[in-house]
């Protein structure tokens, strides 16, 4: 698969979800996707052959939230968000 961070997938579910997060551990792709009609549906995703499966473990979501929060770039997310809030 060949999924990376803002992309729009579609789930089982129908629904259309945008791809917040990417992060790799132990080499296996995980994701946190957001619902673009409803940011309260949220979903932590890995990958499982050519599926993507919910994380139903909780010491491996926890240690995946760490990974993601991790990993951003606090200078390049404050000049994006300043950059959008400009073109207001």
């Amino acid at each position: 698969m060949n999924i990376n961070e803002k992309d729009i997938i579609i789930l089982n579910d129908d629904n259309h979800y945008i791809v917040v997060k990417k992060a790799v551990l132990n080499n296996i792709n995980y994701y946190y996707i957001s619902d673009i009609n409803n940011k309260e549906n949220i979903k932590f995703l890995y990958e499982d052959g050519n599926e993507l499966v919910e994380i139903d473990n909780q010491n491996t979501l926890d240690n995946v939230i760490v990974e993601m929060f991790n990993s951003i770039d606090l200078d390049d997310f404050l000049r994006e968000m300043k950059e959008k809030l400009e073109k207001r």
